[in-house]
């Protein structure tokens, strides 16, 4: 089963709706990093995998809080459980179309010099709407580009005396 969480610093750390483990997970990409994009793959608790696709502040540009402090980020957590995306360049065109159509100046305002800044104050609102919105979204890229559905390219997990050993 595949899980869309949306994650940052709209107004300190948050997330969209998920488990306090699966919080406690994506609050360790608020750390020092690179501006621009960037895509992860990281293998969590209980053979869940994320696929996390960060959006930092542009090349000496901030990137504020709904407030206005700086340091803030964005995040979009695809998260599968017992299974993995074999063409992950699919999903990260996914990704980046999902953010420049349904992100971009509607959860996340672009400045013309490239600053960002954080349009909502939370994630987790009772309706889920942010990641609601922003899953909606991807599925109607993969409607419109059926070369982007990243189903097609979803297997199960090999059994875990097979796995490679994590530490």
């Amino acid at each position: 089963m595949v899980g869309v969480i949306v994650f940052g610093v709209p107004k300190g750390f948050d997330t969209s709706r998920c488990d306090i483990n699966t919080r406690g997970f994506l609050e360790r990409f608020y750390v020092p990093h690179n501006p621009g994009t960037e895509m992860k793959i990281v293998r969590g608790p209980n053979n869940s995998v994320h696929y996390l696709f960060m959006v930092y502040e542009n090349k000496d540009m901030g990137f504020c809080d709904v407030d206005g402090r700086s340091g803030s980020f964005f995040g979009i957590d695809v998260m599968l459980q017992n299974q993995y995306i074999t063409d992950t360049d699919k999903l990260l065109k996914l990704f980046q179309l999902t953010y420049d159509r349904y992100v971009k100046n509607k959860i996340i305002e672009e400045r013309p010099n490239g600053a960002r800044k954080h349009i909502f104050r939370t994630f987790n609102d009772d309706g889920n709407t942010i990641a609601t919105y922003v899953a909606n979204g991807m599925n109607t890229l993969v409607k419109e580009r059926p070369e982007l559905n990243i189903l097609e390219d979803v297997r199960q997990l090999p059994p875990a005396q097979n796995q490679m050993r994590r530490y």
